[in-house]
């Protein structure tokens, strides 16, 4: 019961950490993009 409720717990702090990670390295690449095209034309 214990190990079972732990893993649990483990799995939804991965999942959970998982999609604050790739939510970080979608907006990171979205404003470097962003960044990259706008000081694209100056070339």
């Amino acid at each position: 019961m214990n190990e079972a409720v732990s893993m649990g717990a483990i799995a939804m702090l991965a999942s959970m950490g998982l999609i604050v990670v790739i939510a970080l390295v979608a907006a990171g690449l979205l404003s470097f993009f962003e960044k990259r095209i706008d000081h694209g034309d100056e070339h």
